[in-house]
């Protein structure tokens, strides 16, 4: 895998993480129970989808998930 793409999904996982915590302080705004619940599952399923991302990364069989990245296709190789 080239570092490249390790560095992308790095930057994902915390793009993710940080959309969490944004969500959360949404929440600790909201004076509407329901709508406070619903910003905490958001947030809960950011968490969840980062998670997931990080143990994907940290696979031993890493190489088998990732597809190569644009950058590293020959030049007129056709997209998946």
């Amino acid at each position: 895998m080239a570092a490249g793409n390790f560095q992308e999904y790095e930057q994902k996982i915390r793009r993710l993480r940080d959309r969490a915590a944004e969500v959360r302080i949404l929440a600790a705004d909201m004076r509407h129970h329901e709508s406070r619940a619903s910003l905490l599952q958001i947030a809960a399923a950011y968490d969840e989808l980062a998670n997931i991302l990080g143990r994907l990364v940290s696979s031993p069989n890493w190489l088998t998930f990732c597809p190569p990245s644009p950058s590293d296709r020959p030049p007129g190789a056709e997209k998946d």
